[in-house]
């Protein structure tokens, strides 16, 4: 017998359709390209090699999309039911994936600018914003978990990290002449942060809960004193 869908499945269902049709709108432009160059008679290794801006826009733009989703699928696997707030939160969220591939091919089509580097990074930024909101609302209202897992902390934390990474890419991007989007490199050394902090958080836990390391063991009060 087939188990009744929770409030939540049928939003998830729709993001994920979404994200897969936000990648398959991503390579089009290249296949595009693939009848134009064979009509000007170049071969594959012109093709690529004239058009290795765009490949490479792609390849980013695709990484960027699937580690935002799995973000997404991460988080709404501890949502059963949903609020207005975060519908609205996942919508927006939506949004940021399906303008993406505008971006992408603004930033194949002109130089490095300003303002080319505030379309797509900013995108990223409202994206990653959306997806924190979202994590900040469920961890303040645990009843949306239902009987799933409620939200732990660090997952907030690495959400938020992504969101904060993206912000200092731009202004990177935009104080560092030269730096362009090299800057998103940030993005990937989220761990690197979170990664300390998790285990500060650990420590204080356990020293709430009276957990000692090894060497702060002390002798038991049963022992009888050395003479």
């Amino acid at each position: 017998m087939r188990r009744p869908e929770t409030n939540a499945e049928r939003l998830i269902t729709f993001t994920d359709g979404v994200a897969a049709i936000a990648i398959t709108l991503l390579v089009l432009p290249l296949v595009d390209l693939v009848p134009e160059s064979q009509a000007k008679g170049q071969s594959v290794g012109d093709l690529l090699a004239d058009h290795t801006s765009e490949i490479i826009a792609f390849v980013v733009s695709f990484a960027v999309i699937a580690r935002l989703w799995w973000a997404h699928h991460q988080l709404f696997r501890h949502v059963e039911f949903l609020s207005t707030r975060l519908v609205i939160e996942s919508l927006v969220w939506t949004f940021t994936i399906v303008v993406l591939p505008l971006p992408t091919a603004v930033i194949t089509a002109y130089s490095t600018s300003p303002a080319t580097l505030c379309l797509y990074i900013g995108t990223l930024i409202v994206s990653s914003a959306a997806l924190a909101s979202a994590s900040i609302n469920l961890r303040a209202h645990p009843q949306l978990s239902g009987d799933r897992e409620p939200v732990g902390r660090s997952g907030v934390l690495g959400i938020a990290l992504t969101a904060v990474s993206f912000t200092l890419a731009l202004v990177l991007s935009l104080v560092v002449p030269g730096l362009g989007f090299w800057s998103l490199l940030l993005a990937a050394a989220t761990g690197l942060v979170q990664t300390p902090i998790e285990r500060r958080w650990q420590q204080q836990q356990q020293r709430r809960d009276g957990v000692t390391g090894p060497g702060d063991a002390s002798p038991s009060p049963e022992a009888p004193p050395r003479s």
